[in-house]
Protein backbone atom coordinates (compact mmCIF):
# COMPACT_ATOMS: atom_id res chain seq x y z
CA UNK A 1 0.00 0.00 0.00
CA UNK A 2 1.29 3.32 -0.83
CA UNK A 3 1.98 6.03 1.82
CA UNK A 4 0.87 9.41 1.59
CA UNK A 5 1.24 12.35 4.16
CA UNK A 6 1.18 15.89 4.08
CA UNK A 7 2.27 18.77 6.52
CA UNK A 8 3.01 22.46 7.37
CA UNK A 9 5.98 23.51 9.46
CA UNK A 10 9.24 25.90 9.93
CA UNK A 11 12.40 24.81 9.54
CA UNK A 12 14.46 23.00 12.58
CA UNK A 13 17.06 20.59 11.50
CA UNK A 14 16.54 18.44 14.47
CA UNK A 15 14.53 15.19 14.36
CA UNK A 16 11.64 15.52 16.77
CA UNK A 17 11.37 13.04 20.13
CA UNK A 18 9.20 10.63 18.26
CA UNK A 19 11.10 10.08 15.21
CA UNK A 20 12.40 6.75 17.11
CA UNK A 21 15.03 4.54 14.99
CA UNK A 22 16.32 7.42 13.09
CA UNK A 23 20.24 7.07 12.47
CA UNK A 24 22.18 10.54 11.81
CA UNK A 25 25.16 10.26 9.85
CA UNK A 26 27.30 12.67 7.97
CA UNK A 27 27.21 12.58 4.20
CA UNK A 28 28.41 14.54 0.66
CA UNK A 29 26.00 14.11 -2.29
CA UNK A 30 28.04 16.76 -4.26
CA UNK A 31 31.39 15.87 -3.51
CA UNK A 32 31.92 19.61 -2.13
CA UNK A 33 34.12 18.09 1.01
CA UNK A 34 36.12 16.32 -2.04
CA UNK A 35 37.68 19.65 -2.80
CA UNK A 36 38.14 19.91 1.48
CA UNK A 37 36.11 22.81 1.92
CA UNK A 38 34.29 22.95 4.87
CA UNK A 39 30.32 22.00 4.42
CA UNK A 40 27.43 22.90 5.93
CA UNK A 41 25.58 19.70 4.41
CA UNK A 42 25.92 17.68 7.55
CA UNK A 43 23.47 16.59 8.75
CA UNK A 44 21.24 13.22 7.23
CA UNK A 45 18.33 11.29 8.30
CA UNK A 46 18.53 7.39 7.43
CA UNK A 47 15.60 5.69 7.99
CA UNK A 48 13.28 2.24 7.01
CA UNK A 49 9.81 4.41 8.42
CA UNK A 50 8.81 6.41 5.65
CA UNK A 51 5.68 7.81 8.11
CA UNK A 52 8.52 9.27 9.88
CA UNK A 53 10.67 10.95 7.66
CA UNK A 54 8.08 12.09 5.50
CA UNK A 55 6.91 13.65 8.71
CA UNK A 56 9.69 15.34 9.30
CA UNK A 57 10.19 16.74 5.40
CA UNK A 58 6.77 17.93 5.34
CA UNK A 59 6.96 19.47 8.86
CA UNK A 60 10.55 21.15 8.96
CA UNK A 61 11.53 21.72 5.58
CA UNK A 62 9.76 21.38 1.93
CA UNK A 63 6.39 22.70 3.62
CA UNK A 64 2.89 22.52 1.92
CA UNK A 65 4.29 19.52 0.00
CA UNK A 66 2.63 16.41 -0.16
CA UNK A 67 3.96 12.98 -0.96
CA UNK A 68 2.99 9.54 -1.75
CA UNK A 69 5.21 6.66 -1.27
CA UNK A 70 4.78 3.42 -3.09
CA UNK A 71 5.71 0.15 -1.75
CA UNK A 72 5.94 2.07 1.76
CA UNK A 73 7.83 -1.59 3.11
CA UNK A 74 10.66 -1.35 0.91
CA UNK A 75 11.98 2.26 2.01
CA UNK A 76 14.80 3.91 2.82
CA UNK A 77 14.62 7.26 3.22
CA UNK A 78 17.98 9.40 2.96
CA UNK A 79 17.49 13.22 2.94
CA UNK A 80 19.97 16.35 4.55
CA UNK A 81 20.14 19.96 3.85
CA UNK A 82 21.37 22.91 5.61
CA UNK A 83 19.83 26.81 6.01
CA UNK A 84 20.81 30.02 4.93
CA UNK A 85 19.22 33.30 6.12
CA UNK A 86 15.24 31.74 5.18
CA UNK A 87 16.75 29.70 2.72
CA UNK A 88 16.21 25.86 2.86
CA UNK A 89 18.34 23.61 0.43
CA UNK A 90 17.76 19.60 1.15
CA UNK A 91 18.54 16.20 -0.73
CA UNK A 92 16.17 13.67 -0.53
CA UNK A 93 15.81 10.11 -1.84
CA UNK A 94 13.34 7.56 -0.78
CA UNK A 95 14.94 3.88 -2.15
CA UNK A 96 11.17 2.98 -3.60
CA UNK A 97 9.08 5.10 -6.19
CA UNK A 98 7.28 8.44 -4.76
CA UNK A 99 4.98 11.49 -5.94
CA UNK A 100 5.50 14.73 -4.52
CA UNK A 101 3.38 17.86 -5.01
CA UNK A 102 2.59 21.33 -3.81
CA UNK A 103 -0.33 22.88 -2.25
CA UNK A 104 -2.19 25.54 -4.45
CA UNK A 105 -1.90 27.54 -1.54
CA UNK A 106 2.21 27.23 -1.06
CA UNK A 107 3.80 30.37 -0.55
CA UNK A 108 7.10 28.76 -1.17
CA UNK A 109 9.21 28.23 -4.82
CA UNK A 110 11.40 25.14 -5.02
CA UNK A 111 14.40 24.92 -7.59
CA UNK A 112 15.27 21.36 -7.88
CA UNK A 113 17.79 19.22 -10.32
CA UNK A 114 18.33 15.43 -10.33
CA UNK A 115 22.00 14.03 -8.73
CA UNK A 116 20.80 10.75 -9.55
CA UNK A 117 18.09 8.14 -11.11
CA UNK A 118 15.17 9.57 -13.05
CA UNK A 119 12.16 11.86 -12.54
CA UNK A 120 9.93 13.54 -14.44
CA UNK A 121 7.61 16.33 -14.08
CA UNK A 122 3.62 16.05 -14.60
CA UNK A 123 3.14 13.22 -18.00
CA UNK A 124 6.65 14.45 -19.57
CA UNK A 125 9.36 11.58 -19.87
CA UNK A 126 11.83 10.98 -17.55
CA UNK A 127 14.76 13.22 -17.29
CA UNK A 128 18.65 11.92 -16.39
CA UNK A 129 20.59 13.45 -14.25
CA UNK A 130 22.67 16.49 -14.84
CA UNK A 131 19.98 17.56 -17.92
CA UNK A 132 17.20 18.98 -15.73
CA UNK A 133 16.59 22.39 -13.81
CA UNK A 134 13.20 22.58 -12.37
CA UNK A 135 11.39 25.46 -10.45
CA UNK A 136 7.62 25.25 -9.11
CA UNK A 137 6.12 27.40 -6.56
CA UNK A 138 2.44 29.54 -6.70
CA UNK A 139 0.88 29.32 -10.22
CA UNK A 140 2.99 26.56 -11.16
CA UNK A 141 2.43 23.39 -9.21
CA UNK A 142 3.03 20.20 -10.98
CA UNK A 143 3.55 16.69 -9.32
CA UNK A 144 7.21 15.33 -9.35
CA UNK A 145 7.12 11.58 -10.34
CA UNK A 146 10.50 10.09 -8.76
CA UNK A 147 11.88 6.38 -9.76
CA UNK A 148 13.71 4.21 -6.78
CA UNK A 149 16.60 5.57 -7.51
CA UNK A 150 16.37 9.00 -8.31
CA UNK A 151 18.32 12.09 -5.23
CA UNK A 152 16.76 15.46 -5.68
CA UNK A 153 18.68 18.46 -4.80
CA UNK A 154 15.98 21.45 -3.33
CA UNK A 155 16.65 24.58 -3.22
CA UNK A 156 13.26 25.81 -1.15
CA UNK A 157 12.46 29.64 -0.67
CA UNK A 158 9.66 31.82 0.43
CA UNK A 159 7.54 33.75 -2.27
CA UNK A 160 7.76 36.87 -0.42
CA UNK A 161 11.82 36.99 -0.27
CA UNK A 162 12.28 35.90 -3.41
CA UNK A 163 9.57 38.86 -4.65
CA UNK A 164 11.54 41.49 -2.71
CA UNK A 165 14.67 40.20 -4.22
CA UNK A 166 13.02 40.73 -8.01
CA UNK A 167 11.64 44.38 -5.90
CA UNK A 168 15.63 45.24 -5.81
CA UNK A 169 16.80 44.31 -9.12
CA UNK A 170 14.00 46.16 -10.75
CA UNK A 171 14.38 48.85 -8.71
CA UNK A 172 10.73 49.25 -7.86
CA UNK A 173 7.36 47.31 -6.96
CA UNK A 174 6.26 44.21 -8.94
CA UNK A 175 3.76 45.03 -11.98
CA UNK A 176 2.53 41.26 -12.40
CA UNK A 177 3.60 38.38 -10.45
CA UNK A 178 6.92 36.84 -10.71
CA UNK A 179 6.85 33.34 -12.62
CA UNK A 180 9.65 30.87 -13.56
CA UNK A 181 9.11 28.32 -16.70
CA UNK A 182 9.07 25.03 -15.12
CA UNK A 183 11.13 23.26 -16.82
CA UNK A 184 14.92 23.22 -18.80
CA UNK A 185 16.81 20.08 -19.74
CA UNK A 186 20.28 19.62 -21.20
CA UNK A 187 23.39 21.35 -20.16
CA UNK A 188 21.58 24.98 -19.31
CA UNK A 189 23.02 28.45 -17.29
CA UNK A 190 20.04 28.13 -14.82
CA UNK A 191 21.23 24.93 -14.40
CA UNK A 192 24.84 26.17 -13.58
CA UNK A 193 23.99 28.87 -11.79
CA UNK A 194 21.39 26.64 -9.61
CA UNK A 195 24.52 24.45 -9.31
CA UNK A 196 27.07 27.23 -8.21
CA UNK A 197 24.68 28.72 -6.11
CA UNK A 198 24.30 26.04 -3.66
CA UNK A 199 27.80 25.11 -3.65
CA UNK A 200 28.98 28.64 -2.66
CA UNK A 201 26.09 28.33 -0.29
CA UNK A 202 27.22 25.10 1.41
CA UNK A 203 30.93 26.00 1.38
CA UNK A 204 30.67 29.33 3.22
CA UNK A 205 31.04 29.00 7.34
CA UNK A 206 28.65 30.37 9.70
CA UNK A 207 30.29 32.03 12.11
CA UNK A 208 29.97 32.39 15.84
CA UNK A 209 29.57 36.28 15.82
CA UNK A 210 27.16 38.95 16.37
CA UNK A 211 27.34 39.68 12.52
CA UNK A 212 26.74 36.54 11.39
CA UNK A 213 23.11 37.22 10.92
CA UNK A 214 24.27 40.09 8.85
CA UNK A 215 26.18 37.74 6.47
CA UNK A 216 23.42 35.25 6.08
CA UNK A 217 21.00 38.07 5.10
CA UNK A 218 23.86 38.79 2.33
CA UNK A 219 24.30 35.17 1.28
CA UNK A 220 20.66 34.71 0.55
CA UNK A 221 20.03 38.20 -1.24
CA UNK A 222 23.43 37.26 -3.60
CA UNK A 223 21.76 33.50 -4.36
CA UNK A 224 18.43 34.98 -4.71
CA UNK A 225 20.11 38.03 -6.98
CA UNK A 226 22.27 35.00 -9.23
CA UNK A 227 18.98 32.98 -9.94
CA UNK A 228 16.91 35.72 -10.84
CA UNK A 229 19.32 36.31 -13.37
CA UNK A 230 20.36 33.77 -14.32
CA UNK A 231 16.98 32.07 -14.82
CA UNK A 232 14.36 32.75 -17.24
CA UNK A 233 11.40 34.35 -15.57
CA UNK A 234 8.53 37.05 -16.40
CA UNK A 235 10.89 39.80 -15.66
CA UNK A 236 14.57 39.35 -16.87
CA UNK A 237 13.39 41.82 -19.60
CA UNK A 238 13.25 44.58 -17.11
CA UNK A 239 16.30 43.72 -15.23
CA UNK A 240 18.77 46.03 -17.67
CA UNK A 241 15.96 48.35 -17.84
CA UNK A 242 18.40 50.37 -14.75
CA UNK A 243 21.22 51.28 -17.28
CA UNK A 244 18.61 53.17 -19.79
CA UNK A 245 17.31 55.26 -16.88
CA UNK A 246 17.96 58.93 -17.12
CA UNK A 247 21.02 60.16 -14.96
CA UNK A 248 18.53 62.56 -13.12
CA UNK A 249 16.56 59.59 -12.23
CA UNK A 250 19.13 57.38 -11.20
CA UNK A 251 20.34 59.74 -8.41
CA UNK A 252 16.85 60.18 -7.38
CA UNK A 253 16.53 56.91 -7.21
CA UNK A 254 19.68 56.41 -5.11
CA UNK A 255 19.17 58.90 -3.05
CA UNK A 256 15.91 57.47 -2.28
CA UNK A 257 17.41 54.49 -0.74
CA UNK A 258 20.27 55.99 0.78
CA UNK A 259 17.75 58.56 2.87
CA UNK A 260 15.03 56.91 3.22
CA UNK A 261 14.42 56.66 6.97
CA UNK A 262 15.17 60.05 6.80
CA UNK A 263 11.61 60.95 5.04
CA UNK A 264 13.13 63.01 2.60
CA UNK A 265 10.65 65.97 0.59
CA UNK A 266 9.99 65.63 -2.85
CA UNK A 267 11.88 68.45 -3.22
CA UNK A 268 15.18 67.31 -1.61
CA UNK A 269 14.70 64.14 -3.58
CA UNK A 270 14.52 66.82 -6.97
CA UNK A 271 17.41 68.81 -5.58
CA UNK A 272 19.80 65.76 -5.25
CA UNK A 273 18.52 64.73 -8.41
CA UNK A 274 19.26 68.08 -10.17
CA UNK A 275 16.10 68.57 -11.77
CA UNK A 276 12.54 70.14 -10.70
CA UNK A 277 10.14 68.25 -9.10
CA UNK A 278 7.91 67.97 -12.06
CA UNK A 279 10.41 67.07 -14.41
CA UNK A 280 11.17 63.91 -11.57
CA UNK A 281 7.69 62.94 -11.07
CA UNK A 282 6.72 62.56 -14.86
CA UNK A 283 10.16 60.44 -15.28
CA UNK A 284 9.55 58.37 -12.12
CA UNK A 285 6.18 57.53 -13.46
CA UNK A 286 7.22 56.54 -17.26
CA UNK A 287 10.55 54.44 -16.27
CA UNK A 288 9.77 53.46 -12.82
CA UNK A 289 5.53 52.88 -12.71
CA UNK A 290 5.31 54.76 -9.54
CA UNK A 291 5.79 58.37 -8.31
CA UNK A 292 9.11 59.20 -6.44
CA UNK A 293 6.75 60.01 -3.16
CA UNK A 294 5.31 56.40 -3.50
CA UNK A 295 8.77 54.73 -4.08
CA UNK A 296 10.13 56.34 -1.12
CA UNK A 297 7.40 54.72 0.96
CA UNK A 298 7.85 51.49 -0.28
CA UNK A 299 11.47 51.63 0.37
CA UNK A 300 10.76 52.62 3.76
CA UNK A 301 8.56 49.32 4.37
CA UNK A 302 11.51 47.10 2.34
CA UNK A 303 13.47 48.79 5.29
CA UNK A 304 11.17 48.03 7.96
CA UNK A 305 10.71 44.56 7.07
CA UNK A 306 14.46 43.84 6.76
CA UNK A 307 14.52 45.03 10.68
CA UNK A 308 12.13 42.84 10.96
CA UNK A 309 13.25 39.73 9.11
CA UNK A 310 16.75 40.08 10.92
CA UNK A 311 16.59 41.50 14.64
CA UNK A 312 13.50 39.67 15.54
CA UNK A 313 13.28 40.95 19.04
CA UNK A 314 10.79 41.65 21.61
CA UNK A 315 8.82 45.22 20.86
CA UNK A 316 10.26 45.34 17.51
CA UNK A 317 7.39 46.26 15.76
CA UNK A 318 6.79 49.88 17.11
CA UNK A 319 10.83 50.85 17.48
CA UNK A 320 11.05 49.35 13.52
CA UNK A 321 7.93 51.77 12.49
CA UNK A 322 9.24 54.45 14.27
CA UNK A 323 12.68 54.34 12.91
CA UNK A 324 11.36 54.76 9.33
CA UNK A 325 8.74 57.26 9.63
CA UNK A 326 5.57 55.49 10.49
CA UNK A 327 4.29 56.94 13.59
CA UNK A 328 0.50 55.71 13.26
CA UNK A 329 0.62 51.76 14.03
CA UNK A 330 -2.47 51.20 11.89
CA UNK A 331 -1.49 52.85 9.27
CA UNK A 332 2.16 51.41 9.41
CA UNK A 333 0.06 47.55 9.21
CA UNK A 334 -2.12 48.58 6.57
CA UNK A 335 0.34 49.32 4.02
CA UNK A 336 2.64 46.96 5.34
CA UNK A 337 0.02 44.11 4.90
CA UNK A 338 -0.51 45.97 1.28
CA UNK A 339 3.11 45.56 0.06
CA UNK A 340 4.07 42.19 1.86
CA UNK A 341 0.41 40.41 2.65
CA UNK A 342 0.45 39.86 6.03
CA UNK A 343 0.90 42.18 9.43
CA UNK A 344 4.38 43.36 11.09
CA UNK A 345 3.75 40.96 13.78
CA UNK A 346 3.11 37.72 11.67
CA UNK A 347 6.28 38.57 9.91
CA UNK A 348 8.15 38.81 13.62
CA UNK A 349 6.09 35.62 14.86
CA UNK A 350 6.91 33.17 11.67
CA UNK A 351 10.32 34.39 11.97
CA UNK A 352 11.58 33.12 15.57
CA UNK A 353 9.01 30.60 15.79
Amino acid sequence: MPYTGSGIGRTCWQPCQNCGDINMRLDDPLGWQADRLPSRYQTFLDTPHVHQATGFLESSLLRRQTMEIQEAAAARVLLGGFTVGRLTICSVQFGVPAIAWMESSSPSWIFSSLLQGHAALGADAPYEPGRVAVAYGPGNMQEVRMDADARVLNFGVDETDLNNSCRSLLGSDLLHPLHFPAVSTGPSPQLAAFERVVSRLATTPRYEHPANQRLEAALQEAALFELLLAWPNSYRSYFDCGAALPRSTLRARDYIRAHAAELPTLGQIANAAGVGARALTMSFNKHLKVSPMRYLLQCRLDGARADLLLHREQGMVGNTACKWGFFNLGHFAGRYRERFGELPHQTLRRVTR
